[in-house]
């Protein structure tokens, strides 16, 4: 019996991929590969219809944890943001930890004390301490909500 799942395009289509695609699909993220990268191996051996990486992301969901694959790529691009922007408020005020974090090291590094610093992320941002600032500038992790280091 063939399975169909349904994906859909970017222009709005619904299509189906062969149950043995789907599968496929699942091998490979089973041993370890991105969906990205498993529709570029599809490619290559000839699948038709493709499946893009988010229909393969889909199909995935339960198996692999992707969700906390996505964060992760969300953390990451956060912190490539931070430090490309040296922690300088451009644009909008992101207030990812990382930026948080890259925007001290940045103060501190134009020679602003601890407390300075202290006093521009509280005027910035929410409160935070200089015995936070201090801590987080020493660990490489800005503090939360709470007051405890972020992840």
């Amino acid at each position: 019996m063939t399975v169909h799942q349904l994906g859909h395009t970017s222009n709005g289509h619904v299509s189906a991929y062969p149950a043995s695609t789907v599968r496929e699909a699942r091998e490979l993220a089973a041993a370890g590969w991105k969906p990205m990268e498993i529709v570029r191996i599809l490619a290559r051996r000839g699948v038709d219809p493709l499946p893009s990486a988010g229909a393969v992301k889909w199909w995935l969901r339960g198996t692999l944890d992707i969700e906390a694959q996505m964060e992760a790529q969300r953390r990451h691009k956060a912190r490539r943001s931070a430090e490309r922007s040296g922690g300088r408020m451009l644009g909008g005020r992101p207030r990812t930890p990382e930026f948080k974090l890259a925007r001290a090291r940045a103060l501190r590094a134009e020679g602003l004390s601890v407390r300075a610093v202290a006093t521009v992320m509280s005027f910035d941002f929410e409160p935070v301490s200089e015995r936070q600032v201090r801590h987080a500038l020493e660990a490489g992790r800005w503090p939360d909500a709470t007051g405890e280091d972020a992840a």
